[in-house]
């Protein structure tokens, strides 16, 4: 979190890649749709952004048994 920066700085910052601005834009705009057209809250989601490094910050795997439509649920941690 130490590492967050303002989504709207990076949308002004020329030196950010074009494709991370407007991805940024596209996000503020949703955002905003959201808070204007859907009566949601406005409040802190989505003011930051922090480039982990990597594709995805967390992976959702879902699994069931063959030919089945039942999950199997657990929790798997990785250390830290």
């Amino acid at each position: 979190m130490a590492a967050r920066q303002d989504v709207e700085e990076l949308i002004d910052d020329p030196s950010i890649p074009g494709t991370l601005r407007a991805r940024m834009a596209s996000a503020s705009a949703i955002r905003q749709f959201a808070i204007d057209e859907l009566a949601l809250p406005d409040n802190n989601s989505y003011h930051g952004y922090v480039n982990v490094g990597r594709d995805a910050v967390t992976w959702a795997v879902f699994a069931a048994s063959e030919f089945s439509l039942t999950p199997r649920t657990w929790c798997f941690r990785t250390p830290r």
